[in-house]
């Protein structure tokens, strides 16, 4: 860790005393794994990216005390940019960079950024859209010939986006309302989405990562409503399901 860094660290629990002992938690339970990857000890530049990660449901539907935390983040960082070039390059790469998608389930905590932070976030969203890989753009439009009930979106969201669409976050949204309709019976309705993925699965790496980390990991679990859409998998799928319901659980939240 840098001396800037060290001083970051000490400055965020200054201004947020209650993350130092997430902070202690986070290294706690990513030590092994850390020193599996040669990755050394866990980091602050890991723990931000694990908070960007996690603030949008923390800000938007937690309980009181991470909405107040996750506000004063939000205005700690705001204050720690435009001073240090090596301060804000850190603050941008880790957390900036895995802050919710502007038409995410949480897109609404974007709005609670302050300018600087809006600002960079803004550049972040930009290049993220040159660098999606064109094979994952070109199954989002071959989505929308196979299930005609999303043509018009898929049109509509690429033209938001400057011709350029975000594979994540449309699939993120459509798979929380393909779970909707197999709640409500409408099974009938799904099954082409759901045939369109098993079919497109194993054959690019990056399209299997849309489809594994915004479709089959966003699926309820059992008991949950709309889990009844796990029937409709393809062997694919299922697989895939199951693999990642094979890992184990994160850690517990600190309490407060």
């Amino acid at each position: 860790m840098s001396e800037a860094e060290d001083a970051l660290e000490q400055r965020l629990y200054a201004a947020v005393p209650s993350l130092r002992p997430e902070m202690e938690l986070f290294r706690q339970t990513n030590a092994e794994e850390y020193a599996e990857l040669g990755l050394g000890a866990p980091d602050l530049q890991g723990f931000l990216q694990d908070l960007a990660l996690d603030c949008g449901r923390r800000a938007m539907e937690g309980p009181p005390e991470d909405v107040a935390t996750m506000r004063h983040l939000f205005a700690f960082l705001e204050s720690e940019l435009g001073h240090d070039p090596e301060i804000d390059e850190l603050i941008e790469t880790t957390f900036v960079a895995n802050l919710p998608e502007p038409d995410g389930r949480y897109a609404g905590v974007l709005e609670l950024l302050e300018p600087r932070l809006r600002a960079a976030r803004l550049r972040r969203f930009q290049a993220d859209i040159q660098s999606v890989p064109a094979a994952t753009v070109d199954f989002l439009y071959r989505l929308g010939d196979a299930v005609p009930g999303l043509r018009s979106r898929v049109v509509s969201h690429a033209e938001e986006h400057r011709g350029r669409p975000l594979p994540h976050a449309f699939m993120g949204e459509i798979v929380l309302e393909a779970a909707d309709l197999v709640a409500s019976g409408r099974g009938q309705v799904v099954r082409p989405l759901v045939d369109f993925l098993e079919t497109e699965y194993g054959a690019d790496a990056d399209v299997d990562n849309v489809i594994a980390v915004s479709f089959v990991e966003m699926l309820p679990n059992p008991g949950d409503r709309g889990a009844e859409i796990e029937s409709l998998l393809g062997p694919k799928l299922r697989a895939e399901l199951e693999r990642q319901r094979s890992w184990p659980d994160p850690p517990p939240e600190p309490t407060a």
